[in-house]
């Protein structure tokens, strides 16, 4: 016993409970996400495409090629999603896929990062230079969010049964570094380049939480208390470090912009323009945006954290910014449902899914709730036992008092978090035996599918009878998605141009198909929703392939549409359904209009042609046939229309036109012509990738150069 208490004695000075505490909470969350790691299912939601993305990633790495300059096929008839959209988690992810299978590189990277919350809290709060308890509460409440909305710091954002938003996910573990770093900044100079870099690495890794963290530097400025000369003079050195170590991301985004689309289909939703002031100051009061369907304790903590910061207005700079964080980003989160023409004022606002700015709002809150927790703890030290005794404390009580606070918050707000995941371990097992059930009736329509690449596969969409054609509780279009299978029907919001008519497809008018490149119908019914030819079946699935649908059509072009962004769902209307494609008429598209105009095709007896053979690699942004032209035609590829695509014929490079409603074609005059359609991305990321790491390097030499000043000094 003496030895024991002598190495005890030893030992337990070096005992950090914090670190203690740390692990005890990514170890429960482990636990209690395992699922997520361990069981191999499809998605029923955004996390369907992002895992489609690793694995679209993965192949390209491994044959030698930058997914960012690539077209992706797999969504709307095909975009640069890696340029449009966030590719960096994807790519990254995809690389770890090179060494275990890319599946497993995404279930292990949403796993591993969901378990780490409460790791990057403490270390920004560390960073932000808060006490240890008050790092270590806010710490320990951060995996323990739960709101109705699902777009913040809290689990079901990301599980099986959530929105599956995993872009933001990753972008969410930057973010707290980059608001630490950037108010370090602001009276450091040395801390500029982390800054700089957490900026960065927040916007690549997901655009909009990359707003927050730049636009954290604007407000933290406003209430920073350094001179306000060193304030502007070193935000705005951190603005611009951060602008041009982003700037891979950015300039093709801003290059491209005119040829994405604006998804006026979604744009008058909450998802898009917000909840409004009414709705989410009901939750915040309700104790639905902390706290959905428990005892609203966070939700208090949070009003005592505010009432803290309040007070301390001018004694504390650090809980007013915090304080001013949230609460801003709380009102931006409003969107143009309560604060209209405003939001006009942000950059980039036509893009913007203001919801998602919950997300900040609930990193705000996290600190505010950790100042709460600790100011509580110090409470109780300094009155409590004077009170009862009559005596002073000691500062040693106040860590023990705050994990006790945090302790009891926790045993409140668990069992609700426990709850939901064990449901959504459920749901995923569920899923599991579904598609062990459902895959000896599939296999072979899926392993046919999956050799033929000669046109697309509809299997209804979320407007008609596909929400209820079903594999468990994901939908077939989303079950072909998980498995590559080149499909229409799964709406998601993306930049490709089709994305919009894509709303408008009507499963039963032949035309519909035959504009989207649809060849194949997968149904639960033995009658095909239009005249089509049984392939096969096997079990309840049939497989129907319509004739002479494929990528690659030939037609003659009646016309001019003049277009834009905002009449391109008007129009496309009136395109789809009115059988003139499918009578081998089609009409070319003058994109970005000043004034809109359709002027409907002149419908002609006359046939084209034929086209011969045909050959299509989407997949690497190829696509390859030979045609027979009675009179000048045009050759039409169904895939989404970007100025990336270029065509030859016989050998010689002709520019592309655009088909309505925003296909690719290419003019070919009259006789026997060999086809080629190619795409080529974006061609100056070398060049930006350079300036990126000059920007960085140069920040980081800013602060070194002041160091070394300071050391010569």
């Amino acid at each position: 016993m003496a030895t024991l208490r002598a190495f005890w004695s030893r030992i337990a000075p070096k005992i950090d409970l914090n670190f203690i505490f740390l692990g005890l909470l990514v170890a429960l969350n482990l636990y209690a996400n395992r699922a997520m790691a361990l069981v191999s299912v499809a998605y029923p939601n955004d996390s369907s495409v992002h895992q489609q993305m690793v694995r679209f990633a993965s192949s390209a790495l491994r044959s030698g090629h930058w997914p960012m300059t690539m077209w992706y096929p797999n969504l709307d008839l095909g975009s640069p999603q890696f340029l449009h959209y966030q590719g960096l988690p994807a790519t990254l992810t995809g690389a770890l896929g090179l060494v275990v299978t890319p599946n497993v590189a995404f279930r292990l990277s949403l796993y591993v990062m969901v378990a780490l919350w409460p790791v990057v809290i403490y270390g920004a709060a560390r960073v932000f230079k808060l006490p240890r308890p008050t790092a270590l509460a806010a710490a320990m409440v951060s995996p323990f969010l739960a709101s109705s909305t699902l777009v913040g710091y809290e689990a079901g954002a990301y599980t099986w049964i959530g929105y599956g938003v995993w872009a933001q996910l990753a972008g969410s573990m930057a973010l707290p570094f980059a608001w630490a770093w950037s108010w370090r900044a602001l009276s450091e100079k040395r801390a500029i380049g982390w800054a700089v870099f957490f900026i960065a690495l927040t916007s690549a890794l997901h655009f909009e939480t990359g707003y927050s963290a730049f636009g954290a530097v604007v407000l933290m400025a406003l209430v920073h208390p350094a001179p306000w000369r060193d304030r502007l003079r070193r935000g705005l050195t951190v603005l611009v470090g951060a602008g041009l170590s982003v700037s891979w991301v950015l300039v093709p985004l801003l290059v491209n912009a005119r040829w994405a689309a604006i998804n006026s289909a979604l744009e008058t939703t909450g998802l898009v323009r917000g909840y409004g002031a009414r709705q989410n100051l009901s939750w915040l009061f309700h104790g639905q945006l902390l706290d959905a369907n428990r005892l609203p304790i966070l939700t208090v903590l949070l009003f005592i954290g505010m009432a803290g910061a309040i007070a301390l207005w001018r004694r504390d700079p650090l809980r007013r910014a915090f304080a001013t964080l949230t609460t801003i980003f709380f009102v931006i989160s409003w969107g143009p449902t309560t604060l209209g023409a405003a939001t006009n004022l942000l950059p980039g606002h036509s893009d913007i899914y203001f919801r998602r700015f919950l997300l900040s709002f609930h990193l705000g809150a996290i600190f505010l709730i950790g100042t709460a927790v600790a100011y509580l703890a110090s409470w109780w030290v300094r009155t409590i036992p004077a009170i009862i005794h009559g005596e002073s404390t000691f500062a040693h009580r106040g860590r023990v008092v705050t994990i006790g606070l945090a302790l009891l918050t926790l045993a409140i707000a668990v069992p609700s978090v426990y709850h939901y995941q064990s449901r959504n371990e459920y749901n995923v097992h569920y899923q599991h035996d579904a598609e062990i059930t459902a895959a000896r009736d599939l296999a072979p329509i899926m392993s046919y599918l999956e050799s033929h690449h000669d046109g697309r596969v509809y299997a209804g969409d979320i407007l008609d009878w596909g929400k209820n054609f079903k594999v468990g509780e994901v939908p077939m279009y989303m079950y072909l998605a998980a498995h590559d299978i080149d499909q229409v029907g799964f709406l998601l919001r993306t930049a490709a141009l089709m994305e919009q008519p894509e709303y408008l497809f009507d499963s039963s008018r032949p035309n519909d198909y035959a504009i989207m490149g649809i060849r194949y119908i997968l149904s639960p019914n033995s009658t095909p929703p239009i005249h089509a030819v049984r392939l096969m079946q096997s079990g309840n699935y049939f497989l129907y392939v319509i004739p002479g649908n494929h990528y690659l059509s030939l037609t003659v072009h009646s016309g001019q549409l003049d277009a834009n962004k905002r009449s391109l769902l008007a129009w496309s209307g009136h395109i789809l359904g009115n059988g003139t494609f499918v009578e081998h008429v089609s009409q070319l598209v003058r994109w970005n209009a000043t004034t809109p105009r359709y002027i409907a095709p002149t419908v002609t007896s006359a046939h084209p042609g034929q086209v011969i053979t045909q050959t299509a690699d989407l997949s690497h942004g190829d696509a390859y046939g030979t045609v027979r032209a009675r009179e000048t035609s045009v050759v039409v590829l169904s895939a989404s229309f970007d100025p990336g695509w270029v065509a030859t014929v016989d050998g010689v490079e002709r520019p592309t036109v655009m088909i309505a409603p925003a296909l690719v074609g290419v003019i070919v005059p009259p006789g026997n012509h060999a086809v080629i359609f190619r795409y080529h991305g974006y061609r100056y990321y070398p060049e930006l990738l350079a300036l990126s790491f000059s920007a960085l390097a140069v920040s980081f030499a800013v602060g070194r150069k002041t160091l070394r000043v300071r050391l010569v000094n």
